[in-house]
């Protein structure tokens, strides 16, 4: 089992790594010989708060394991959660379909939910994400005991203020995460940005941490690390000199 995360592509974002689910599905999975039953269950839940996400869609699809531009992925089935946030669906496999194929069990990510910082504000686009799970193989145990996890979106202010003298690489380092989920930007630093305002998405009801880095003029790397609780519906601002 190998789960992964699709994240939108963001101009500042450094590194996330991300699994393209970009297939076009056409039909369903239709099993001739070799059947055998597969149940996939699971739960989806707010991680923040523990506590389960009701009605939301779970798909399996299966996809090859070499790009094939003529070979559509097949869905295999779906279903909901329930008031628990507990899924399950089955589906007839052909159980050789995994000598070249994988099935690839996604969610999307729930409306006001996230599963990385992000950042938000004018020109910028924020599609929602997926989590996804790789299966590569028969066995039906993993395929009936899946979780998937996301954080409430609320939005943070980051107000940044330069108080020492511009790095000779003229580029300040940002790390934003929460419960180990992070995400690494980047600013450039100009005699014209000396105060800065960032917009992001953080998770609610959990501890965001902010960890700055710049080089001084002996070439020396400093690094800052500040943190704040964000609260739902509160006035989420943070303020850092560097």
């Amino acid at each position: 089992m190998k789960q992964t995360l699709k994240i939108p592509g963001i101009i500042f974002l450094i590194a996330l790594i991300s699994t393209s689910l970009t297939s076009c599905i056409k039909k369903k999975l239709e099993c001739e010989q070799n059947c055998a039953n597969v149940n996939f269950a699971g739960k989806i839940i707010n991680k923040a708060t523990n506590t389960p996400i009701q009605g939301h869609e779970v798909s399996a699809s299966l996809y090859r394991n070499q790009r094939c531009l003529l070979c559509p992925a097949k869905k295999v089935g779906s279903g909901r959660t329930n008031n628990n946030g507990m899924f399950s669906f089955s589906a007839e496999i052909d159980t050789t379909v995994f000598n070249d194929s994988h099935i690839t069990v996604s969610v999307k990510t729930p409306s006001g939910f996230l599963l990385y910082p992000e950042p938000v504000g004018p020109g910028l686009s924020n599609e929602r994400q997926f989590s996804s799970i790789q299966f590569y193989n028969f066995e039906p145990v993993e395929k009936a005991n899946m979780k998937f996890e996301f954080y409430p979106a609320v939005l943070l202010t980051i107000q940044l203020h330069r108080s020492s003298a511009i790095s000779p690489q003229r580029h300040l380092g940002l790390e934003f995460s929460f419960d180990q989920k992070t995400s690494i930007w980047g600013l450039i630093e100009r005699d014209s940005n000396a105060d800065t305002t960032l917009t992001i998405n953080t998770s609610a009801n959990m501890l965001t941490r902010i960890i700055s880095r710049k080089f001084n003029s002996q070439n020396s790397l400093i690094t800052r690390i500040d943190s704040i609780f964000c609260f739902p519906n509160g006035s989420n601002t943070i303020s850092i000199d560097y």
